[in-house]
């Protein structure tokens, strides 16, 4: 009977101790996404590429790059546009519209629950991105980066 009670109490703390780990993993998992994605269209200047990543998850992590392609594969960067030098901003009802582009140029700390925005200014209208991100840290069990599919809003000035 001894030996009983003591094949169960091992079973039920092998059991307990999966468990732990199961629940450990699940809790520290990055969950990162992509929302707001969306393309801004004036005539004073070139298409604004706009996006956020948010940081779900309960850990910080560091984004390291950012690759965005078009659906031909085709990378997409940031033009170098500058609304500041180009737009007449005293005839403008809302010149804070013509905000200068915010493309990714250096690794990023994302905290837990927090976001991070990046725009680019572009030579071309695309209407589905994908936006790869890579971390400094695992994004899922066996890489570094994880790709987003995304469809562009339009929005006009």
């Amino acid at each position: 009977m001894m030996a009983f009670i003591n094949h169960f109490l091992s079973a039920a703390a092998a059991i307990f101790s999966l468990l732990t780990l199961l629940y450990t993993f699940a809790l520290n998992r990055k969950v990162v996404e992509i929302t707001d994605s969306d393309i801004e269209l004036d005539d004073r200047c070139p298409p604004k590429i706009y996006f956020v990543v948010n940081n779900l998850g309960r850990r910080a992590i560091t984004l390291t790059n950012v690759i965005i392609t078009d659906s031909n594969g085709d990378v997409i960067n940031d033009n170098g546009f500058e609304p500041h030098e180009n737009i007449n901003f005293s005839t403008l009802d809302n010149p804070n519209w013509y905000a200068p582009s915010n493309p990714f140029d250096r690794k990023t700390l994302i905290y837990s629950e927090h976001y991070e925005e990046f725009s680019y200014f572009v030579d071309v209208q695309p209407s589905t991105l994908f936006i790869r991100l890579e971390f400094k840290e695992r994004a899922n069990w066996l890489l570094k980066h994880k790709t987003f599919k995304t469809h562009l809003s339009v929005t006009k000035t």
